[in-house]
């Protein structure tokens, strides 16, 4: 099974991000740069806290296991903001709505996750953390188009309020040519 941990947004943010992408769409369609993205459906939209990637069901169980007692961190609140890519130099790879209030706790959740997994002997994820929620991945970008696609993007704007975050989901993905479905395995609250 091929498992990762998120944080969910409520419908109101899911909605407004939604719309984000739909008017970025708009922009980089106008660009002639709209084919050469993948856009994430609105349903899967979501904050990933740690790829956990492919694992066998008993590896699957202990994972749930470990992260199913309630969290540390407390809830608190995350705000969306500005559009940018990865990476911030060359051809875009994904297109991402970033967190303007919550990243610290965000970060926080991160390592909580990460704790909990290397405990269990995950191995621990190289990559720094970045909070952000993908709404795209590019596939078969021209080269040298990286700056004409940050144009496109670099006056969008999300205001869309506070979203509260009570816990994290731990999904099962599975992958089809239609695209991933997420299948949530638990939800695993955070302090009160």
């Amino acid at each position: 099974m091929r498992l990762f941990v998120a944080v969910d947004l409520d419908e109101p943010r899911r909605l407004a991000a939604a719309q984000a992408a739909a008017s970025i769409a708009r922009r980089l369609d106008a660009a002639g740069l709209g084919r050469s993205l993948k856009w994430v459906d609105p349903r899967n939209l979501h904050l990933t806290l740690r790829f956990i990637g492919e694992v066998h069901d008993e590896r699957g169980s202990a994972i749930r296991d470990a992260l199913g007692r309630p969290l540390n961190t407390p809830a608190f609140d995350l705000t969306l903001g500005g559009a940018g890519v990865f990476p911030p130099s060359g051809n875009p790879r994904v297109l991402w709505l970033g967190v303007v209030q919550g990243a610290s706790e965000l970060a926080g959740l991160h390592e909580e996750i990460e704790g909990r997994l290397r405990a269990m002997g995950e191995s621990p994820d190289d990559r720094p953390f970045s909070s952000h929620l993908t709404l795209a991945r590019f596939k078969d970008l021209d080269r040298g188009r990286g700056e004409s696609v940050r144009a496109a993007i670099r006056e969008e704007r999300l205001d869309a309020g506070p979203c509260r975050v009570e816990a994290v989901t731990l999904y099962q993905s599975r992958l089809a040519p239609a695209g991933p479905t997420y299948t949530v395995l638990l939800r695993s609250p955070l302090a009160r």
